[in-house]
């Protein structure tokens, strides 16, 4: 027998001694274990959850009073993991005319619809989702003439939500942001509130997913870590009372009478 399978035998022969004293131990821990891991399960889930339509926000606003405009409309929109970050953006300039493309697509070389209106500072291409990537949309987007658009969103088929969108080809060459809503939101930015009747849009973080979600994260984090406590004090107090020795006092008469000799009573012969 080898060196290997002679420490194999040792820990077999110690594993077999310890099974009877250690099985309710091992049943106790495996339970509680079990417990940990399914909470821990779903605090993972919560993190994965698709938080995502709600990652950031596209409004339309009307004009108020003394040059202002207030929010009448909002949509909840997805982003890209290319382009330029949309809460850089939105502390540079977030405001702009929503506007479609010609060709539609925005699959080839675009060019920007003539505009009468001189309150635009920013143009957003609304385009669908179709025929190419989105890298290639965003940067046939930028690249428009007579003027770069300042942002594109893309738009879903109808009944369908917005996802996040991955980069391609054009990807390392996109230096505007990009964000998905879904159909009923298009309707929105191009009929109900056309920028002719001047109505602008804002694209910006949603409040929520800024603020609200890593709070939410912080408190399941904390809520983990206080059942795994809470699970290996119970533990602890389990093992305690287990091993606690008996204080019960047997009876006397359980005990068994031994007579004592005197000493003038042994003989030592």
């Amino acid at each position: 027998m080898g060196p290997i399978e002679s420490r194999l035998l040792v820990v077999f022969i110690l594993f077999g001694g310890l099974v009877n004293v250690q099985v309710d131990h091992a049943i106790i821990m495996a339970g509680l274990s079990t417990a940990f891991s399914v909470f821990l399960l779903l605090f993972l889930q919560c993190l994965s959850y698709n938080g995502a339509l709600a990652q950031y926000l596209v409004e339309i606003l009307e004009p108020a009073s003394f040059g202002n405009h207030r929010p009448i409309f909002r949509c909840d929109a997805t982003g890209a993991d290319f382009g330029e970050d949309v809460l850089t953006f939105s502390f540079r300039v977030n405001y702009g005319c929503a506007l479609p493309t010609l060709p539609s697509n925005a699959c080839g070389d675009v060019q920007m619809p003539p505009t009468n209106d001189t309150a635009c500072a920013n143009y957003f291409a609304v385009v669908p989702r179709s025929n190419c990537s989105f890298s290639e949309k965003a940067y046939h987007v930028q690249t428009s003439t007579p003027t770069g658009f300042g942002a594109l969103i893309v738009y879903g088929e109808p009944g369908t939500v917005p996802e996040t969108m991955s980069g391609a080809r054009y990807s390392d060459r996109i230096n505007i942001p990009v964000v998905m809503v879904d159909y009923e939101c298009m309707q929105g930015l191009q009929y109900r509130y056309s920028y002719r009747d001047g109505y602008i849009v804002s694209i910006k973080v949603n409040p929520e997913e800024r603020y609200y979600r890593p709070l939410t994260y912080v408190a399941l984090l904390a809520a983990v870590i206080l059942f795994g406590l809470a699970l290996l004090s119970l533990s602890k107090i389990i093992l305690l009372c287990r091993e606690r020795p008996s204080t019960t006092q047997l009876p006397k008469s359980s005990f068994k009478k031994v007579s004592i000799l005197n000493s003038d009573e042994i003989d030592c012969n």
